[in-house]
Formats: C-alpha cells, sequence, structure tokens
C-alpha cells in the first residue's frame, strides 16, 4: 500500500498547577467555589474557549500545611467526585457545586477537574487514572489548581473562586486535500474514512510528593473503533494521543468543467504517527493526477503509399 500522506503537528498550549490539604472541622468562614474556568484556544479543539464548557467534575484532597511533607490528605469528595456545572454564571463568577466545602484554617488545598472522561482511579482525593473511548468526539479537558489558607481561613486565591485553567487531553486531526487536478478537471471529495483507529485508552496522572504532574497515555487491549471516522461532514475528530497506525480511504469523483465524468473513485494510504496530547494535526495527501490525453504521428500510416487509381485520359 503506498504511503501518501504526511504530518504537520500544530503546537498546542496547556496550564496547569497544584497542591495539598488536610482534616475538614467545622465549617468556618467561606465555602469553596469553582470557576472562571479557562482553556487555551490555541488548539481550535471541539472545546476551543472557556464559553464552551457547561460543568465538570472536581476533585480534591485538603492537608495541614505544617503536615504537608510528611502528612496524608483527606479527601474533599467521594471518588467520583462532585458536580460543578454552570447554569447562567458568568466566567470568573462561582459556578455551583453539588457538593458544598469550606476553606480551613492554615491548610493546604489540592483540586482537580475533569470534563468528558471517566475517572478509572482516586488516590487521595484525586484521579489518577482517567479513561476514554475514541469515536464520541467528546472533548476530553483536565485542570488542576491549588491554594493555601491563613489562620483566619482567608484562601491564597484573591478572588476566593477557585480558577481552573484546562487542557486538552486529546489530539485533534483533520484533513486537508488538494482538489485541483488541473486545466478544469477537479476532485470532489464524497467521504474521508480513517480506520484502525485505537478505541479504549488511558491517562495515568503522576503524582510526587502530593502534587500533581502531567500523565502518560496508553491504549487498552488492541480494540479498534469498530465504524471509521468519517471526516467529510466533520471538519475534525477526536483521537486518543498514542502511537496509531491509520488507514485513509478519500472516496471521490471526478468533473470536468462542472460535470461529473467519473465517480466513486478511491484513494488508500496509511498515516503512522505518534500523537501528543492538546496537539492539531492536519493530514495532508495529493490525488493521482490525471493522465494527459496525448496525440502523435506514427510511422507506420496511409501515407506510406498511394492507391493505384489508373490512367484518366483528357477528352
Amino acid at each position: 500500500m503506498k504511503k501518501i500522506f504526511f504530518l504537520v503537528a500544530l503546537a498546542a498550549v496547556g496550564l496547569a498547577a497544584c497542591a495539598t490539604e488536610d482534616t475538614i472541622v467545622t465549617p468556618q468562614g467561606q465555602a469553596i467555589a469553582f470557576g472562571d474556568a479557562f482553556v487555551d484556544n490555541s488548539t481550535k479543539a471541539i472545546i476551543a474557549s472557556a464559553g464552551d464548557i457547561q460543568g465538570f467534575k472536581v476533585f480534591g484532597n485538603v492537608i495541614a500545611t505544617a503536615d504537608v511533607a510528611t502528612g496524608t490528605p483527606v479527601p474533599l469528595y467521594t471518588d467520583t467526585g462532585a458536580d460543578v456545572t454552570r447554569g447562567d454564571a458568568l466566567l470568573g463568577a462561582a459556578w455551583s457545586c453539588g457538593v458544598t466545602r469550606y476553606w480551613t484554617p492554615s491548610c493546604t488545598f489540592n483540586f482537580a477537574a475533569v470534563a468528558n472522561g471517566s475517572v478509572a482511579a482516586v488516590v487521595e482525593g484525586l484521579p489518577t487514572v482517567i479513561s476514554y473511548e475514541a469515536g464520541t468526539d467528546n472533548d476530553l479537558i483536565y485542570a488542576i489548581a491549588d491554594a493555601t489558607t491563613e489562620a483566619d481561613c482567608t484562601p491564597s486565591i484573591a478572588t476566593g473562586i477557585v480558577p481552573f485553567s484546562f487542557k486538552h487531553l486529546l489530539s485533534k486531526v483533520g484533513f486537508t486535500i488538494s482538489t485541483d487536478l488541473g486545466n478544469g478537471y477537479t476532485a470532489v471529495i464524497t467521504s474521508i474514512a480513517v480506520e484502525n483507529v485505537i478505541k479504549n485508552g488511558t491517562y495515568t496522572i503522576n503524582t510526587t510528593n502530593n502534587t500533581i504532574t502531567n500523565g502518560t497515555w496508553a491504549a487498552v487491549g488492541t480494540n479498534t473503533v469498530e465504524t471509521a471516522l468519517e471526516f467529510k461532514d466533520s471538519a475534525s475528530h477526536l483521537i486518543i494521543p498514542v502511537e496509531q497506525d491509520l488507514t485513509v480511504t478519500i472516496t471521490y469523483n471526478i468533473q470536468f468543467n462542472g460535470t461529473t465524468l467519473s465517480s466513486g473513485l478511491t484513494k488508500t494510504g496509511d498515516v503512522s504517527h505518534a500523537f501528543a496530547a492538546n496537539t492539531v494535526y492536519n493530514i495532508t495527501g495529493t490525488l493521482d493526477a490525471l493522465k494527459p490525453i496525448k496525440f502523435t504521428v506514427t510511422e507506420q500510416n496511409g501515407l506510406g503509399a498511394w492507391t493505384e487509381g489508373g490512367n484518366v485520359s483528357v477528352q
């Protein structure tokens, strides 16, 4: 099978931060609130900006600041997290959280937020493994935040509202295929199908000294998406950012000056690449050029000998 595609990776940016916390005493001071969600939109992914986010799952823990080095953080929420929903709230305002927790004196807090992913494992109140199934195009986003409090419960966050800066955990893939065949001939693409897409993956979050760091992706099993991803009516799709060996089939018609002459033509090629999270990929390709009609004069033709027609007399 002939390889006809090459990849162009466009840089993407994600932001993150972290910390930890301790025992929850009788509620004093203000409740912990979440808001001011942000998504870096340089990737132009399915969730292109914070305005697209309507909710997420929040996780967290707390520990006395004096015990951070040696103590064990206490979970703030259950292993399924708490639902945070936007409703009519503006960005930067406090969103609605299904479980109320409070800032406690002289403590250190860690928070993590996940949207559109399934948290498969939680340790000390924070997710350590997130699973994802390809083919849904739900944009998996993730964020972390941390805060500390003074003895009077005043949090280190100026607004008192925990701000999450999300990043995309998936890769986004799109196509740019040259359709101008020259001299009035055009390829009209009817579908682009991508097969052998990794179906299931897990994102394992690294934790060191109660601090969350970047994680790593791994494919789960050898399953692939049962039906190919179709790109005809979708500018892009989200895929799990691991090494993938994809088979791409382009179906197209050929038109000459607007009239369809040939239809149902196909071109198949391979794409093998180690995709990265929070990154956009543009797969480009060129369809086979048409073979031009050519003309010539052969040496052996009717000009070689005249047919004898006999004599014609003058009358």
